[in-house]
């Protein structure tokens, strides 16, 4: 098992989808999940020309 957090990105037809994987007691789901989902587009704001998406064909 890993011990520590990994992602996948999955490039959708209009959108970017990122999952998130990572160790959390079960207790702290929840908890763990709603702190994430708060953190991640902060940290996208933080660096505003930095993020990179796949070049596609479905456009």
């Amino acid at each position: 098992m890993n011990d520590r957090p990994t992602g996948n990105v999955v490039q959708r037809e209009s959108w970017v989808e990122l999952r998130p994987r990572y160790p959390v007691p079960s207790r702290r789901g929840t908890r763990t999940r709603y702190t994430l989902y708060r953190a991640i587009p902060e940290r996208f704001d933080d660096h505003p020309g930095r993020e990179k998406f796949p070049a596609s064909r479905n456009r």
